[in-house]
């Protein structure tokens, strides 16, 4: 966003579908953002991936921590400080500090980068001050990562959503149905079953196992056995199997 700043004096970004996360984070740059009737921005607050000890992984947001915190507090209604010691000390035994420290230094710099796009645009005192609240709002008032905000809650939110305009909304849907086709974006990708869809299943074609009669000669046996090493020796030097495919992840149209 800040390179297209650089360029343009009005940038407008359209939201035909779902901008969720950072994509919610960078159309807070733009002076205005036109969303269709379907669309949703989402939720700025990070998302911390965490590595267990057993190898697993744990997803989990700073918010997550506070709301623990407070259902002890309100809910459970252990207020003692020996007691919501002995609590952190167990949340501490589960989530390591240092994540914790992470994850609230996350959520600061969310915050702060959403607070600096929107005043890319927004830079009056009185708007650069509210700047600083709908950041906020976007990061700590939801109950989820994955909470929509639709189109009417992000004018409540006070954010910049063009006008309803209806001959827009369908050349935008029509636009993201292009799209939508082009990229594939309903046939998820697996590699390994394109390549076997595709010419690639003989390469992975397993001999059939032999089986010899226990009173097979030693000698015969040997000579079974270095023809079938010789078979694998010479299968193994065959030229591999290649699957010409096309994936697009992104394309990009600046006027």
């Amino acid at each position: 966003m800040s390179v297209l700043r650089e360029r343009f004096k009005s940038i407008t970004v359209l939201v035909p579908y779902m901008a969720f996360s950072a994509a919610t984070i960078f159309s807070l740059g733009a002076d205005e953002i036109v969303m269709h009737p379907h669309a949703s921005l989402g939720p700025i607050d990070p998302q911390i991936t965490m590595r267990l000890p057993d190898g697993t992984q744990r997803r989990f947001a700073f918010e997550d921590v506070g709301a623990f915190l407070r259902f002890i507090k309100e809910e459970v209604g252990i207020s003692e400080q020996a007691y919501i010691t002995s609590i952190v000390d167990k949340l501490f035994s589960v989530v390591d500090p240092i994540n914790v420290g992470a994850s609230k230094r996350a959520s600061e710099l969310a915050t702060d980068v959403g607070e600096r796009l929107l005043r890319m645009h927004m830079t009056t005192a009185e708007e650069k001050n509210r700047a600083r609240t709908i950041a906020e709002r976007l990061n700590k008032t939801f109950f989820a990562h994955g909470d929509a905000v639709s189109r009417s809650r992000a004018r409540e939110l006070q954010l910049r959503i063009a006008d309803d305009n209806s001959d827009l909304e369908k050349l935008l849907w029509n636009a993201y149905i292009g799209i939508e086709s082009y990229m594939c974006l309903r046939n998820p990708f697996n590699p390994l079953q394109y390549f076997l869809a595709n010419g690639g299943a003989g390469s992975l074609a397993h001999p059939a196992p032999v089986v010899l009669p226990p009173n097979t000669p030693p000698q015969l046996a040997n000579q079974i056995w270095q023809q079938i090493v010789q078979q694998a020796l010479q299968a193994m030097s065959q030229p591999t199997i290649e699957v010409e495919y096309t994936l697009v992840n992104a394309f990009s149209s600046v006027r």
